[in-house]
């Protein structure tokens, strides 16, 4: 700038900022403010964590969080997503910078969930003891019972399956065939055969 007299320079937003007050050439050099942004964390479907909105500043890294992951019933939390839907981009306690250039712009940050899979073992008794095959099923995935083709009791028909410690509807006679959806919270259950 060359001016001598009767001037001003301004901010980024127009206002003013000194009268000019310079007899000869002087170089001005740029001043900067890193943008800030907030982020919000959305537990998608779970519970607990990182509730609270942080404001991040470009060029640094994320404020801390908490250090307690969301949970949700039959699911491993996997890390964040900036979609509701989408893979994870962010894995649970990483270093995470310059999530936008945009000074101001929102990032939803989604917690991304892996349904659990888990064994169903089935016992039978044997003049030996107890014998059992596993077979697997994922939560919320549909799932059902299976028949007893593995072994026959002399003098007794085969009604079903019994577990022990399941809870309604679970903790009835399972019949072949019904569908054992969600029996537990993604561990492993027993369901043993019943005879009469």
């Amino acid at each position: 700038a060359t001016y001598t007299s009767g001037t001003q320079y301004y901010t980024a937003a127009g206002a003013s900022a000194h009268t000019w007050d310079k007899a000869a050439n002087t170089t001005l050099y740029a001043g900067w403010k890193a943008n800030t942004y907030p982020v919000s964390f959305n537990a998608n479907n779970g519970s607990g964590g990182q509730s609270a909105n942080v404001t991040a500043t470009y060029g640094s890294a994320m404020p801390s969080i908490s250090t307690t992951a969301p949970t949700r019933t039959g699911y491993t939390f996997m890390g964040w997503s900036t979609t509701e839907d989408g893979p994870v981009e962010y894995f649970d306690k990483e270093w995470v910078i310059n999530l936008t250039t945009e000074d101001g712009e929102v990032i939803n940050l989604y917690a991304v969930w892996s349904a659990k899979t888990f064994y169903v073992n089935y016992y039978w008794r044997t003049p030996l003891g107890y014998d059992y095959t596993p077979l697997m099923c994922t939560y919320d995935e549909d799932c059902f019972a299976e028949e007893n083709d593995w072994f026959e009791r002399e003098n007794y028909a085969f009604t079903g399956w019994k577990c022990k410690n399941c809870a309604a509807p679970f903790d009835g006679l399972i019949k072949p065939g019904d569908n054992i959806k969600n029996i537990t919270d993604g561990s492993s259950v027993m369901l043993e055969a019943q005879w009469e």
